[in-house]
C-alpha cells in the first residue's frame, strides 16, 4: 500500500517551533512520510533526521541581497526571498499529497503548488494563531492576511485552530467547518519530586515562592510589567517571592539588565523544548501576563498555560477573554487584572502567607483530558478523513 507523503512548510529556520514538531512527528508515528520544509540559517543543518520525519532547510540565495534604503519600503527583499522558497518548495516537495501549511504566510505557497500540479496536492491550514490581529502588525498588514484566507480558505480541505473562540471566529468569517488542536504538551506523570535547580543556582530561600514565566521574550506578552512590579516589591522590601524569566527574543537585554539590578529577578537561558518541563516544574507559579494589545492576545491559549499545568504549576494569568473562560473552568490558577499595572504586586503581597498551590488532583484529572496524545488522535482523523 502507497505511504500517504505529508509536507509541513514553516517560513522561519525551524528550531523550537513544539506545534510543528508534534504535528510532524505524530503523522510520521502513524506511517505517514512527513517532509519539514524551513528556510536554512548559518549554523543549521540543511537536511536532517528528527524523530519520524524529515526537515529539509532551503538555502536562499536572495538572503545575501544587501538592504537598501529606497527599495525598503516595498519590502522588494522579503519578496524575492518568498518568492525563492515558495520556487523551491515547489521543486523539492513535487510529489507530496498533502501540504500542511503554518500560518497564513504559508498558504499563498500551498496554493499556487495545488494549482501548479492540478489540484491534486490537498491543502490543511493550521492557523496558530488569530492571523489577522496579532501584535505588532499594522492595519495594511491585518487587512492583507485576511484577504489572503477569504481567498484561500475555500481551497483547503481543512482548517485547524488552536481554542475554542479562534474557531468560532473562523467559522464565523470564513464560513468553514474547523477542528481545534490544543498547543498541549506529551503526556507526563511526575513520579519524582522536583530537584531544587532554581534555588541553588540562584541561592532562593525555601521559603520564597518562585514565579516563572517562561518563552518569548517579546513585546505585548507582559514582560515590562513583571519587570516593574518585581522592582517595586524590591523598592518596599519584599522579599517573599522572586521572579525567574526563561527564554530569549527582543527583550533579553531589558531583562538581563534588571536581573543584574534586582536580587529578586532571575534570567535562565532558552532550553530546548525536549528539557523545558524539567524547569518548568522547578518554580511555585507559572506566569501568563499577556497584554490586551490585540485580538489575538484577548483570545489566546498560549501553550505555556498547558506546560505549566502538565508540569502541577499553578497558573496566574492576564484577565484576557479565553484564558479567563479556560482557567476559570478548569480552575487551574488565578486571575489578575490586566487593566491594573500593580495587579501582580497585589497579587503577591496578598497571597505570601497562604498555600495558593492548586492540588496535584486537580491537575491530574486536566492533564488527562487536554495532552497531546488526545490532540494527535483528532489530527489522525483529519488526515484520515481526507
Amino acid at each position: 500500500m502507497k505511504k500517504i507523503r505529508v509536507s509541513n512548510i514553516v517560513l522561519n529556520s525551524f528550531e523550537n517551533d513544539s506545534r510543528v514538531f508534534k504535528i510532524s512527528n505524530s503523522l510520521g508515528k502513524r506511517g505517514y512520510l512527513v517532509d519539514l520544509y524551513a528556510i536554512h540559517k548559518k549554523g543549521l543543518k540543511k537536511q536532517e533526521k528528527s524523530h519520524n520525519f524529515n526537515i529539509n532547510r532551503i538555502h536562499l540565495w536572495s538572503k545575501r541581497i544587501p538592504k537598501n534604503y529606497f527599495l525598503k519600503p516595498f519590502k522588494l527583499k522579503a519578496l524575492l526571498i518568498y518568492f525563492e522558497l515558495a520556487i523551491k518548495f515547489m521543486i523539492r516537495s513535487k510529489k507530496t499529497d498533502f501540504i500542511h501549511c503554518n500560518d497564513v504566510g504559508t498558504l499563498p505557497i500551498g496554493l499556487i503548488y495545488k494549482f501548479f500540479y492540478l489540484g491534486s496536492p490537498k491543502i490543511v491550514y493550521d492557523s496558530h494563531e488569530y492571523q489577522s490581529q496579532v501584535n505588532g502588525i499594522s492595519k495594511v498588514e491585518s487587512r492583507v492576511r485576511s484577504i489572503i484566507e477569504k481567498l484561500i480558505i475555500p481551497f483547503c480541505y481543512k482548517v485547524i485552530n488552536v481554542n475554542e473562540s479562534i474557531s468560532r471566529i473562523y467559522e464565523e468569517l470564513y464560513n468553514v467547518r474547523t477542528e481545534i488542536i490544543f498547543n498541549a504538551p506529551n503526556y507526563k506523570e511526575l513520579k519524582t519530586p522536583p530537584d531544587n535547580y532554581f534555588r541553588s543556582k540562584y541561592e532562593i530561600s525555601k521559603n520564597q515562592k518562585i514565579y516563572l514565566y517562561q518563552g518569548g521574550l517579546s513585546p505585548g506578552r507582559g514582560i515590562e510589567k513583571i519587570l516593574f512590579n518585581f522592582n517595586k516589591l524590591k523598592e518596599e522590601g519584599h522579599n517573599s517571592s522572586v521572579l525567574i524569566l526563561l527564554g530569549n527574543g527582543l527583550l533579553e537585554d531589558l531583562v538581563k539588565k534588571n536581573a543584574n539590578e534586582n536580587e529578586l529577578i532571575f534570567y535562565h537561558p532558552y532550553v530546548p523544548m525536549e528539557d523545558l518541563s524539567n524547569y518548568t516544574r522547578l518554580a511555585d507559579f507559572g506566569l501568563l501576563p499577556y497584554e490586551n494589545t490585540c485580538l489575538n492576545h484577548y483570545y489566546c491559549l498560549p501553550n505555556k498555560l498547558f506546560e505549566y499545568a502538565m508540569s502541577n504549576v499553578t497558573v496566574v494569568a492576564s484577565k484576557l477573554f479565553e484564558l479567563n473562560n479556560f482557567i476559570s473552568k478548569n480552575k487551574i490558577g488565578y486571575l489578575i487584572d490586566n487593566d491594573d499595572n500593580m495587579a501582580l504586586y497585589k497579587f503577591i503581597l496578598n497571597s505570601s502567607n497562604k498555600n495558593l498551590k492548586i492540588s496535584n488532583s486537580v491537575f491530574n484529572s486536566f492533564n488527562k483530558k487536554y495532552n497531546w496524545e488526545a490532540c494527535e488522535e483528532i489530527l489522525i482523523k483529519i488526515y484520515s478523513k481526507i
